[in-house]
Formats: C-alpha cells, sequence, structure tokens
C-alpha cells in the first residue's frame, strides 16, 4: 500500500512540474517557453517568424530549408537527419522536397519578401504553405510539422481556401480563414484548432466580424489571453480575447477618446504595455501620448512613461523593455517626396535618420541607450529569448547570409553608441535557392 501511495504521489507531483503535462501550460498566466507563442520573435507577422528557440537550440529560415543552431556549439545544419539526405546540396529538383528542412513552398506565400516563416510548440517545428493545383482558379492552405531534432516530418492538415494569419500557443493554432461562400462572396473567420489529443482535427470559430470591419487578424498570445487586430474605418483596434472564458475586451488607455485607438501591446511582467495612436494627430511626428500598463485583460491600467511620441514601439524579451523610434522613422520615409518619388531606386537612397533604442530594466530605471547597426533601412531585430539577439545578414554578393548576434550582456556599457554584431557563420544559399533568384 505504501508503494502504491508513493507511486501515486510521484505521478502527482510529475503532473505539478511538467509544463506540458497535466494542463500546467494551460493554466499559469504567464511565458511558458515550451509551449506558448514566442512574441520575442516576432519578425514574420502573422505568417510565422524567421527565428524561433527551444531549449538551448535556435531555428533560423535561411531561403527554402530551416536550419538549427545548438547555442553551445554554434553549429548551423539543416533542420533534417535522414541518412543519406544531401539537404540544401541537393540538385536532383525531383528529390528536393525529400529532405525535411525543406520547407515546402509550391505557390506564393503572402508572407513578404522571404515567404512564409514557421513557429516552435511543444517539440516541434509548424508552417504553413500554400498550394494550387494545375486548372484550379483559387490555392489552398496546407499545415506542416517538423520534429524539433529533423527526425520527421508531417502533414497535419489541409484546408479549403487560404489562410492568412497564424500563430502556435499552448498546443492550439489561431488564424484567420479566407474563404468564399457560395454566392462567391469573401468571408474572413478567426478559427482555432487544438493540436493536441487523438482523433480528426476540428477547426472551430470562435469570431466571425461584422460587416463594418475590413480586417481582422491574430497579433499575438500570451498566457490565456489571445490578442487580436480588428480594422474599422481606418482604426486599428486591438481587443484581448479570454482562452477560459471566451470573452471579448477592446484594449483602451484611460479616457480614450473618440479619435483614438490602441493598435499594438507589448508584453512586461505578465502584463501589457500600450500607448494610442491618436488620428487627429497623424503625420505630426513630434505628437506624444502616455503609455500605460495594464492587465493582460486591459484592466488596472496605470501610467508607465510620459509624453512618448505616438509613432515609437515597444519591445520586450522578459528582461528588459525596448523602446524604439524605428517606427517613426520608417513612416517618415514613406511619408517623404524622396520615397514617393524613388520607389524603383530605394536600395540607392540614404535616409537623413537615426535609429534609437532606450533600454528599461525591471525597476523601470533607464539602464541604457543603443543604436542598432541598420542604416539602408529601419529594421527592428527580434529582441530574442536569453542573452543574445540574433539577425541574418545577407552578404553583398547576395550568395547567401551571416548568421550574426548582439550581446545582450554589454547593455549599460553603450551611452548611446551603435552596438556592433558578432558573426557566428557564413551559409550559402541553396541550389534551389540560386535557380528561384535567376527566375528558373
Amino acid at each position: 500500500m505504501k508503494k502504491a501511495v508513493k507511486h501515486i504521489t510521484i505521478i502527482m507531483l510529475v503532473c505539478i512540474l511538467t509544463v506540458t503535462g497535466c494542463g500546467r501550460s494551460s493554466s499559469v498566466d504567464s511565458f511558458v517557453e515550451e509551449t506558448d507563442y514566442q512574441y520575442q520573435y516576432v519578425y514574420g507577422g502573422g505568417m510565422g517568424g524567421y527565428i524561433a528557440r527551444a531549449k538551448d537550440t535556435m531555428y533560423f529560415k535561411i531561403g527554402s530549408y530551416i536550419y538549427q543552431m545548438d547555442e553551445q556549439t554554434e553549429i548551423l545544419m539543416p533542420l533534417c537527419n535522414k541518412p543519406n539526405c544531401l539537404h540544401d546540396k541537393e540538385t536532383d529538383d525531383e528529390r528536393i522536397e525529400e529532405c525535411y528542412a525543406y520547407f515546402i513552398e509550391n505557390f506564393e506565400p503572402s508572407g513578404g519578401s522571404e515567404g512564409a516563416g514557421f513557429a516552435y510548440m511543444n517539440g516541434y517545428i509548424y508552417y504553413v504553405t500554400e498550394k494550387r493545383e494545375d486548372g484550379e482558379p483559387r490555392p489552398y492552405s496546407i499545415l506542416y510539422k517538423i520534429a524539433e531534432d529533423g527526425s520527421q516530418r508531417e502533414k497535419v492538415y489541409q484546408w479549403d481556401g487560404l489562410i492568412y494569419n497564424w500563430l502556435m500557443h499552448r498546443n492550439v493554432m489561431y488564424y484567420t480563414e479566407h474563404i468564399f461562400d457560395e454566392n462567391n462572396k469573401e468571408e474572413y473567420m478567426i478559427k482555432e484548432m487544438k493540436l493536441a489529443g487523438m482523433g480528426k482535427l476540428k477547426p472551430e470559430i470562435i469570431y466571425k466580424p461584422d460587416a463594418e470591419t475590413i480586417g481582422v487578424f491574430c497579433s499575438n498570445a500570451y498566457g490565456n489571453h489571445l490578442y487580436i487586430n480588428k480594422v474599422t474605418g481606418g482604426a486599428d483596434k486591438t481587443f484581448e480575447y479570454n482562452l477560459q472564458d471566451k470573452t471579448f475586451t477592446e484594449i483602451q488607455i484611460p479616457n480614450q477618446s473618440d479619435t483614438e485607438y490602441v493598435n499594438s501591446v507589448t508584453f512586461w511582467k505578465n502584463r501589457i504595455v500600450y500607448q494610442a495612436f491618436d488620428m487627429e494627430k497623424d503625420g505630426q511626428y513630434d505628437a506624444t501620448e502616455d503609455v500605460y500598463i495594464g492587465d493582460l485583460d486591459g484592466t488596472n491600467a496605470e501610467t508607465l512613461l510620459k509624453d512618448i511620441p505616438i509613432y515609437y514601439q515597444f519591445y520586450s524579451d522578459g528582461n528588459y523593455l525596448y523602446v524604439s523610434n524605428c517606427g517613426e522613422c520608417e513612416s517618415k520615409i514613406i511619408d517623404s517626396p524622396e520615397f514617393q518619388n524613388n520607389m524603383d531606386n530605394l536600395e540607392n537612397m540614404k535616409w537623413d535618420f537615426k535609429l534609437h533604442v532606450d533600454v528599461y530594466n525591471q525597476d523601470m530605471e533607464l539602464v541604457d541607450s543603443v543604436e542598432p547597426p541598420f542604416h539602408d533601412w529601419p529594421y527592428e531585430p527580434d529582441y530574442g529569448i536569453g542573452d543574445r539577439v540574433y539577425v541574418k545578414i545577407e552578404d553583398e554578393s547576395g550568395d547567401g547570409v551571416s548568421i550574426q548576434y548582439w550581446d545582450k550582456t554589454k547593455i549599460g556599457t553603450y551611452h548611446g553608441d551603435e552596438y556592433i554584431l558578432t558573426k557566428l557563420c557564413d551559409q550559402a544559399y541553396s541550389y534551389c535557392d540560386r535557380k528561384i533568384s535567376k527566375g528558373e
């Protein structure tokens, strides 16, 4: 009997201590690295990111392949351990897709210049690709997953139409689906699809916008909360969807006016940081608003920072809060006559701006100010998890990239100076990507 009690006790302890077991990750209202949406890697936007992390392993999308890098050895290799596979060195067009690391893209994915991205969750790399059958008028989306050690790849789900926005959080996929009804009318809706458990996957609608909404997408997630952006009348508003009680709440600042709205939130100390954009101040780059911090549903808001320009942006890695003028620089450039008149020659244009980031610690003390080393276009890197900010830098020849990083342990020593990137390794583009670049 004592042995039986002992075994039961051990099982209970394992359930309590294991993040992915017995529902712990679905109950805590804080960030859990293994199962949660990695908001620290957001550059890829709504079609996944281009960097992710699992324990001490980093994952990068470079061209048409996903690579893994152990942070201790700093060795970069394709995410595939199939024997006799040539991976990114394969030159046989009929065998390229056999490599697990190959990012299957059969159509033209709507994920930006690099195509769609990926996400890590609970032992797997997930990504969505788009495919169109010969003779069919519309493409459709497919979800794949790769084991974190590259030991397998499988097709998880196939939609009848397209999804153009998605994220992974606590064994659930949240996404916006774009379909056409029987009258060929476009419809958008946000759905969730539980990926854990047995049986057939069954997407369910959690939000269907009204007629006044012209766009809706999942922006991020944290703890028991999903954040949805809804575009109505030119305003890009943020709503919190409580994953436990299934309620929607618009995120607002105290005493918000009719011309103000909150279009994004940042996670900081298990709360959200946000600022309103005032449509009446659009184009006024010296206009400011207070920045607030509130509970994850937007309640109990209080002032965090005073008089911050409305075009500034906020980022967090869980350790530091970063306040950046990147958005202001980009908006100034897009609004400039030089940009409007020279859109075919952007790579040769010089911009009169300085990127600037203020860094705050857990006590909201300004501990440093730094300048990112990106001058051809305002570029905000993924601040990441841990002590490194990883970036991919394309070489001047366009034949490949280098993986570089900013050492965040040096924060406190810059005093307004530019930080320096340290190169880890070079990676040439694959045979497949060289063909794509040549239009073959």
